[in-house]
């Protein structure tokens, strides 16, 4: 389909706004520690055409239950994850809101963004 992003198509009988993938692709996460309190280097991986308005949609690309650091823990040692896009860059950010050190296993994220 052409048309711009977010596009309004007239079909007989209905309409509909239709979304436009403006980029995809992976993450992958670092494997340093991290310590408590503070957050990983961020993580940017280009992609074109993203604007500071856009919205991610992120999503692991394996199971993370067993990956140390983002499974299930007893202790609540589990990392948070904060996407955020910048002009022409997704950006991820692995941060540690627990008390200890965690040095997370390796982990990719796979990532989307629709207009």
């Amino acid at each position: 389909l052409e048309g711009t992003p977010s596009s309004t198509y007239t079909f007989p009988g209905a309409s509909a706004t239709m979304t436009q993938t403006i980029a995809s692709g992976t993450a992958t996460l670092g494997t340093a520690a991290i310590t408590s309190g503070a957050c990983a280097t961020v993580v940017t991986v280009t992609a074109t055409g993203v604007a500071t308005t856009d919205v991610l949609t992120v999503g692991f690309n394996g199971d993370p239950t067993a990956v140390t650091g983002y499974g299930a823990s007893a202790t609540g040692a589990v990392l948070s994850i904060y996407p955020y896009p910048t002009a022409n860059n997704v950006n991820v950010k692995v941060c540690n809101s627990t008390s200890a050190s965690i040095t997370p296993g390796a982990m990719t994220l796979n990532f989307r963004v629709t207009r």
